[in-house]
């Protein structure tokens, strides 16, 4: 028995706590358009299935913005470009990652969109994307970006368990051997 519980002991301490992803399922965001003639709809979202926000210009849709658990996809509704234009995306909240955003990966459906690296900016919590001079070239088109941010160690419920256990089954052998 005493061997079982030391056993489960050792176990729990090697599982230790697990990394917890980032995710903003749940979470309200807002969305604001500057520089132009177009405008983000509506102004805040709760993120969910499907896409949070339109880009309209003049109130006829250009871009679906699809904000997911870690990543927020741009596509296509009409062929156009921008001229002058800055998307904002703020009030990131990542559940189970205080620290926020530590940086961002763009990925395309490679289509040309004259969108690099250089065309986004990050804070701990918000998204900047410069769309001057960005066209898309084919409706359904679409580019993404991915949110990295520093994972935060969790204790799972199991792993604790199995420490407390290990912890009353070593006073329960020290009280047992003390008792001889």
């Amino acid at each position: 028995m005493k061997k079982k519980l030391l056993t489960m002991f050792a176990v729990a301490l090697l599982a230790g706590p697990m990394a917890a992803q980032a995710n903003l399922i749940g979470d309200t965001v807002n969305c604001s358009f500057t520089g132009g003639d177009a405008t983000c709809a509506p102004a805040s979202a709760a993120v969910g299935a499907g896409s949070e926000f339109n880009i309209n210009l003049f109130g006829n849709p250009l871009v679906a913005v699809d904000v997911g658990a870690s990543s927020v996809t741009f596509t296509a509704s009409q062929i156009f470009g921008f001229s002058t234009d800055t998307f904002v995306l703020s009030d990131l909240d990542f559940a189970s990652a205080p620290g926020g955003i530590t940086a961002v990966e763009l990925a395309s459906d490679g289509t040309p969109f004259n969108i690099s690296a250089d065309n986004l900016s990050f804070t701990s919590d918000s998204l900047t994307v410069d769309f001057h001079n960005l066209n898309f070239r084919s409706i359904g088109s679409f580019f993404t970006v991915n949110f990295v941010t520093a994972p935060t160690s969790v204790p799972e419920p199991g792993t604790l368990a199995l420490f407390g256990l290990g912890l009353a089954g070593l006073a329960f052998a020290r009280r047992r051997h003390a008792m001889r």
